[in-house]
């Protein structure tokens, strides 16, 4: 089974990472991709990102989709520095102010039911199909279960939620 997403799975890479972020992380644009490039190009680093490269390959990660170089960049750029520079919101205030629903136990049953029937398509195609397989439950979800005024956060929470027990399930079952 092919890996869709990954995280760091080399600590010292990783650390790596989060040390240029701090060290580069009032550059503008251009200076930042330059630095990066020659902090890519160290030995120290080529030698750990050949071991992350081997573990990808190993689980069939799917590089078509873009380079590790590119991967590793967006990660420093989008992620690591603005957690340093604090631009990053913990993790309880999103949670204290997003709207909150659950999903009823039988929806979550046959979600995880449609997950281990088509557990070998990729998450994507398999949200897609499940949409238009199960229509008429995710409308009774939908209009029983939920609240009028949470109903215009249902398509992007269902979203959010299958692809989390996709994960959840269909990952740790096959690794």
């Amino acid at each position: 089974m092919a890996t869709y997403r990954f995280k760091i799975t080399n600590p010292t890479l990783n650390e790596e990472m989060i040390a240029f972020a701090q060290y580069h992380k009032h550059e503008d644009r251009t200076t930042l991709k330059d630095s990066f490039k020659k902090w890519f190009g160290s030995d120290e680093i080529s030698e750990l990102i050949q071991r992350e490269n081997s573990v990808l390959n190993e689980h069939y990660y799917d590089f078509k989709k873009g380079s590790l170089e590119t991967k590793i960049f967006k990660s420093i750029k989008y992620y690591h520095i603005k957690k340093a520079l604090g631009k990053l919101e913990p993790q309880s205030s999103i949670l204290c102010t997003a709207k909150r629903f659950t999903f009823s136990n039988s929806f979550m049953k046959i979600i995880k039911d449609y997950l281990i029937q088509n557990h070998d398509k990729a998450p994507s195609v398999s949200f897609e199909s499940f949409l238009k397989e199960r229509a008429c439950e995710i409308t009774t979800e939908k209009e029983v279960y939920l609240p009028e005024i949470e109903q215009y956060l249902f398509d992007g929470k269902l979203k959010k939620m299958y692809k989390n027990q996709y994960y959840t399930n269909v990952k740790s079952c096959s690794l």
